[in-house]
């Protein structure tokens, strides 16, 4: 026996469809402000949809300060741009 399968139509209300050949590009568009968000001692790294945040300090309390600093501003925009 077979099972049969039936799929419904839903609109889409945010965003792109998952395995679209624009999401990539679409995301980066969307992100592309985010790394003025992190500055701090912070150099951010954009790829597809991967976003690296890498920090760099010789001072281990700077280095601290600097990552918690940078994930509070990048928390208050992911909220803004409603990706949380």
């Amino acid at each position: 026996m077979s099972k049969q399968y039936c799929l419904e139509w839903k609109s889409i209300k945010q965003g792109v469809s998952q395995g679209s050949v624009l999401g990539p590009l679409l995301f980066l568009i969307y992100i592309n402000d985010l790394p003025q968000t992190i500055s701090t001692l912070a150099d951010t790294i954009l790829f597809a949809d991967d976003t690296s945040m890498i920090v760099k300090s010789t001072e281990y309390c700077e280095f601290l300060h600097s990552i918690q600093k940078n994930i509070v501003n990048a928390d208050g925009w992911f909220r803004s741009n409603l990706l949380c």
